[in-house]
């Protein structure tokens, strides 16, 4: 398994992106985990074009130093 930090004071972003591309016919979910150290509000954007429209946005509510499960499911 990989991991990634990205740490952030006020506003800021985390973009991941694949030369070739992933198909999303048979991928139907996104799983990952995120932690921190401070309750927050994670706000997460998915696109699958870098000139795509997003296909939505969800806000996940975040605990205090505690490692939590993410699953967002495509409709």
């Amino acid at each position: 398994s990989r991991s990634i930090r990205a740490a952030f004071s006020g506003w800021g972003g985390l973009s991941l992106s694949h030369n070739s591309g992933i198909t999303t016919t048979s991928n139907t979910k996104l799983t990952f985990w995120a932690y921190a150290p401070v309750a927050t509000t994670l706000r997460v954007n998915i696109q699958t074009q870098d000139s795509g429209v997003e296909m939505g946005n969800v806000n996940i509510q975040l605990p205090a130093n505690q490692w939590t499960a993410v699953t967002l499911t495509r409709a």
